[in-house]
């Protein structure tokens, strides 16, 4: 059993954490000037930025520990990747509706 892919995991769900805590830490969002952040919806972004990554790491988690439980190491070491992959393209297209900026 390999514990890094549970450490990414976790990882993601903290940084989930973190940018809930902290919307600077989203790229793009802290290099905005005063006037871009003023027409940025900076609580649902920051809601929606934790929900996504949260749930990165927990499907990173889960299939981690259903795909090693039966048996298939080796292929719980490919979908790393596209998750982390398609969560975070997903993030990003999604966040887009929370700037109002032109």
């Amino acid at each position: 059993m390999d514990i890094s892919e549970y450490l990414i995991g976790l990882i993601f769900m903290g940084l989930g954490f973190l940018v809930g805590a902290f919307p600077d830490l989203l790229a793009g969002y802290n290099t905005m000037s005063e006037e871009e952040k003023a027409n940025v919806d900076v609580e649902g972004l920051r809601k929606y930025a934790r929900k996504s990554l949260i749930a990165m790491g927990m499907l990173l988690f889960v299939a981690q520990f259903i795909l090693s439980s039966l048996g298939k190491v080796q292929m719980a070491n490919y979908v790393l990747f596209p998750i982390i992959l398609i969560g975070i393209m997903a993030l990003i297209w999604g966040a887009q509706k929370f700037d109002r900026n032109k």
